[in-house]
């Protein structure tokens, strides 16, 4: 499951760029599976850009309707 969640960071780079979380001010939190990823407080007031590519690249990933840190 971690490394789904690593997949996801991937693929949100790819898109918006390696420093995304610190251009878009979004709040990385650790996981119950030990993976670093967005904190839904963070994402729901992110750029609509930002929310889109996350929702994107979790569908993608089967992680759509996993709960956030």
């Amino acid at each position: 499951m971690a490394e789904r969640y690593l997949d996801v960071q991937r693929c949100i780079e790819r898109t918006i760029g390696k420093q995304w979380p610190q251009k878009y001010g979004i709040v990385l939190a650790r996981n119950q599976w030990g993976a670093i990823e967005a904190t839904e407080r963070s994402i729901d007031t992110a750029p609509q850009a930002v929310r889109m590519t996350d929702l994107r690249c979790r569908r993608q990933l089967s992680l759509t309707g996993e709960p956030r840190p």
